[in-house]
This record gives structure tokens, C-alpha cells and sequence, in this order.
């Protein structure tokens, strides 16, 4: 049986590889093999899913493999449902602002007060097209749901969000948004009229 040496396969099996496999698994087994490696794995956009990490896991990616994604992180969920607190943790930590690659943000279980919070730093992701957003507690506070719907970002064009209590939505001071596709898991008609004349390419 021919024996393939891992080093030895080109750089785009490589990246094909990678497509496969969780950001842990790739730092963690393949990081620091060599210099080649090293640089491959540097130039990935990096998808990073913590909804299911335990806080080993957490801990782990935190302090040895996203202090080196601030420019490779394009896909990232965040989620308070296996670790308790974790997306305020981990946005004290890494501010979301500072992954400037960042497409897709995903937040599970999150907290009103942490959403008030960690909204105004998204204003400077200029290539952040993808926002879901499902919220623990009641919304204590229409501004919420109005300031992602009403983000002026031309690059946000997909906006999912959810409450846990299927508490009613209310829009009634939405302006003009350049958003193509909308999730919401409550809404009633009025608002929805509202909406509708609001999003000319939904």
C-alpha cells in the first residue's frame, strides 16, 4: 500500500481538506506542522461555530487559534445555549468589530441587554451581509428588532430574527432598508403592511 505523506499533497487538496473540518480540528492538528502549513492555513476564510463547544473547547479556540483569525474570520455563531454567558465572554474578549472580513453572524440565546450592547460595534463590518439573531428573554425594547432592520449597511441583505416567547414584533418606526431576505418569527399585520413599503428589494 503506497503511503501519501500529508506534506507532500498540493495546496489546494489541502484547503479542500480543510473545507471539512471544524476550525479547532485544523489549529489543532495541522498548525504549526511547518511554515507551508502554517501559511495555507492563514489564508482560509476561517467558519467558526461555537454553538456546541463545551468550555474547554471555548477556552481553547479563545487563548491559541482566534487571536490569529482577525483577518480570516468570515462565518462566525456564537451561542449561550451549551456555555453559559459565552457570547458576552467572547465579544469581551475578541470585539466583533476587529474580525473587519466578517460576512455572517450568528447569535443563539442571547440576552436583550448583550444585543443592546453588541449591535452599535457592527457598524464598521463593511462586508457583513448575514445576521441571525435569536433572542432569549422578551424584548424589552422595539429598537432592537428596528435598528438591524434599519441598519444602513448596503452590505446586510439577509436578517433572520427570533424570539423564544414568539412575542410580537413591533416596526412601526422602520425606515428605508436594503435588506433582499427577512425572518421573523412574529408580526402582525400592521407592522407588516409597514415592512412591506419600507424594503423595496424584499
Amino acid at each position: 500500500i503506497k503511503m501519501i505523506c500529508l506534506e507532500n499533497i498540493s495546496n489546494e487538496l489541502f484547503v479542500e481538506i480543510c473545507d471539512y473540518l471544524d476550525v479547532y480540528d485544523i489549529y489543532y492538528s495541522f498548525y504549526n506542522l511547518n511554515l507551508r502549513m502554517n501559511q495555507i492555513i492563514n489564508s482560509l476564510n476561517v467558519h467558526v461555530n461555537l454553538h456546541y463547544s463545551s468550555k474547554q473547547r471555548f477556552d481553547y479556540c479563545c487563548k491559541f487559534i482566534l487571536p490569529y483569525l482577525y483577518n480570516s474570520l468570515v462565518y462566525l455563531t456564537l451561542s449561550n445555549e451549551e456555555t453559559i454567558g459565552q457570547i458576552l465572554l467572547f465579544t469581551n474578549i475578541f470585539p466583533l468589530e476587529n474580525f473587519i472580513r466578517l460576512r455572517s453572524l450568528t447569535l443563539l440565546g442571547i440576552k436583550t441587554n448583550d444585543l443592546h450592547y453588541i449591535l452599535p460595534k457592527l457598524s464598521n463590518l463593511n462586508y457583513l451581509s448575514y445576521i441571525n439573531v435569536e433572542v432569549e428573554d422578551l424584548l424589552e425594547n422595539e429598537s432592537i428588532c428596528q435598528y438591524l432592520i434599519n441598519n444602513q449597511h448596503r452590505s446586510l441583505n439577509i436578517c433572520k430574527i427570533k424570539t423564544k416567547h414568539r412575542q410580537l414584533i413591533s416596526l412601526e418606526n422602520i425606515t428605508t432598508c436594503f435588506i433582499i431576505k427577512l425572518t421573523i418569527s412574529s408580526i402582525n399585520i400592521f407592522n407588516l403592511t409597514l415592512l412591506l413599503k419600507h424594503t423595496p428589494l424584499l
